[in-house]
């Protein structure tokens, strides 16, 4: 069984676009932005530091076309304007329910592709559209639980606020003097999708999750630590998450121990699959001889890869590996069975159930 919905990868956290950064020179997507796959693939570019729910808005506009609309109460709340960029040259303009689309998400990517299909499924748009506009979301590294690490750069663990005096605080104000300053000759270089603030430029499914993780148990204490080979940027934060105590649990069954090992920035127990806000299905280890079943996480553990290893460019020994990994997953995309199965076929059937995202 094979299916021929498009392909589209969404960048994480300061991620960009396939036409930015050196004119398209450096790939976000290392080397799987040569590979090729029987589905058509989109590179999607959204705010690198924007909210999950702009994010989500930008990306939807991309791949249906026309102008972006975050929502009235959104963009009250936020403090923004309402409406975006046009696209004119959609993805996928006849995006509906019978052509769906496959979501590809990295790091933030993924919770932006999560966010997408239940906004989707509100029909937020006005598009008549529902959950089976998406046909798959693969997560790769992504932080679909949170991360601790957002404590590392200055959130503050009550609130969950930015502090202003904490290093996030510091770069997002570091980042808006800078692109008041230039203009839109900074965005041509690096687009950070700011519009909307007035910055820049102006004119039911399967879902496979990939899970990385390179830090290793300490001797005496159960901390995990940074095998030798993480990408140095990445130390510090994996020092932080691999320790972190916190007084006051985020949620019930909440235990710091779980949340230790990681990628260097996100722990392997946010990676791999929604634990909380509603009903969602583990499937189990992704298994292309036994098949997949649509409505549930199926998960993968990469041993020895940090959280940017499955982007940009690695050494010349990860690019191989690199290359097969997004080789194997545009092909087990391609043979996916998209007919809801037959559990999914009985939820339907229920006319008082509110199925989840």
């Amino acid at each position: 069984m094979t299916n021929d919905c498009p392909i589209v990868l969404v960048h994480g956290l300061f991620g960009w676009g396939a036409s930015e950064l050196l004119g398209g020179g450096f790939p976000y997507w290392g080397t799987g932005h040569s590979v090729r796959s029987r589905l058509p693939r989109y590179e999607a570019s959204v705010g690198p530091i924007s909210s999950l729910h702009d994010r989500a808005c930008e990306l939807a506009f991309q791949i249906k076309g026309g102008r972006v609309d975050y929502g009235g109460a959104h963009a009250a709340e936020a403090g923004h304007a309402r409406y975006g960029r046009t696209y004119e040259s959609a993805f996928h303009p006849t995006w509906s329910a019978k052509r769906p689309v496959h979501l590809v998400g990295h790091s933030m990517g993924a919770s932006t592709a999560v966010l997408l299909q239940q906004l989707l499924a509100e029909d937020f748009f006005d598009w008549d559209s529902t959950d089976r506009w998406v046909a798959s979301i693969s997560s790769l590294s992504g932080v679909l639980n949170g991360t601790t690490a957002t404590y590392f750069f200055g959130c503050d663990p009550v609130t969950g606020l930015v502090k202003k005096e904490g290093a996030a605080g510091h770069l997002g104000h570091a980042i808006e003097t800078m692109l008041r300053a230039t203009g839109d000759r900074l965005t041509r270089a690096y687009d950070f999708h700011l519009d909307q603030w007035g910055l820049g430029l102006r004119g039911g499914e399967d879902l496979p999750n990939y899970v990385t993780e390179k830090t290793m148990s300490g001797v005496f204490l159960n901390h995990a630590y940074p095998q030798p080979g993480m990408n140095p940027f990445l130390i510090p934060s994996a020092l932080y998450v691999g320790q972190a105590e916190f007084e006051t649990p985020f949620f019930p069954s909440f235990n710091a121990e779980d949340w230790w090992p990681n990628d260097g920035l996100v722990s392997t127990y946010s990676q791999m699959y929604p634990r909380i806000a509603g009903d969602h299905p583990v499937r189990g280890v992704i298994n292309d001889a036994a098949g997949y079943v649509s409505g549930g996480w199926y998960y993968q553990l990469l041993h020895d890869r940090d959280h940017i290893d499955l982007v940009a460019l690695p050494s010349l020994g990860k690019r191989r590996w690199q290359k097969r990994f997004y080789k194997a997953l545009f092909n087990r995309l391609a043979h996916l069975d998209l007919r809801p199965s037959a559990e999914y076929q009985s939820l339907l059937r229920d006319p008082g159930l509110v199925l989840p995202s």
